[in-house]
């Protein structure tokens, strides 16, 4: 929402903004819970506190561990 409500130039009026009575407005939340269905993930990063290079450090060296991917599977297997 810092992102939102700062606002872009040139965009100023495209997006719904919190307030302090409605800090998360219904369709930020909308989109929020849409985004973010059905919540399978390999890997979480929080980009409200990592740079740009941070967060792909974190997926690079995620990659290199080896750790196992299986999110897209899970979700391919849902759809037949």
């Amino acid at each position: 929402m810092e992102r939102r409500n700062a606002g872009q130039t040139g965009r100023e009026d495209q997006y719904v903004r919190g307030t302090p009575d409605d800090p998360y407005p219904l369709p930020a939340r909308r989109w929020q819970e849409a985004v973010h269905r059905p919540g399978l993930y390999d890997l979480q990063i929080d980009t409200s506190i990592l740079s740009p290079e941070q967060a792909a450090a974190t997926i690079r060296a995620h990659l290199d561990a080896g750790e196992p991917c299986t999110a897209l599977q899970q979700l391919a297997s849902r759809r037949r």
